[in-house]
């Protein structure tokens, strides 16, 4: 029984890393435990899209009133970003994974949005 919910676990925490379980004491497991783990695998591998461009699940989509579109990763977040009206959707460990940027930034002053390629922080390069 053991490994199977240790099998269903690390299914589940490959699909959302944020994912938390409360074990049990002294390490028993039930059948309960099991189906309720299983019950959650499937839900998880239903609901989700991949982003094919990064192999991510995408978590939910982000829109603006321009009809841009952004994807929230599995285990990531929205933030709104340091100029005032930006929006960025980010990874489980921070780093950027979409961006819209109605004022531009940097040196590309122009309305934008793009996606970033998984990072430790905010200088990779951006997909498009």
């Amino acid at each position: 029984m053991g490994l199977q919910i240790g099998r269903l676990m690390r299914e589940i925490k490959r699909l959302n890393p944020n994912e938390t379980f409360l074990e049990p004491a002294g390490g028993s497991y039930s059948v309960q435990a099991r189906d309720s783990l299983q019950r959650r695998l499937e839900e998880l591998q239903r609901t989700y899209l991949i982003d094919r461009r990064t192999g991510w699940p995408v978590q939910r989509f982000i829109g603006d009133s321009g009809g841009n579109i952004m994807f929230e990763p599995l285990g990531g977040r929205t933030v709104p970003g340091p100029k005032l009206g930006d929006t960025h959707t980010l990874y489980p460990n921070g780093s950027n994974y979409h961006r819209i940027n109605p004022r531009g930034h940097g040196s590309r002053k122009t309305p934008h949005a793009h996606g970033h390629l998984e990072g430790t922080g905010p200088n990779r390069k951006p997909l498009d």
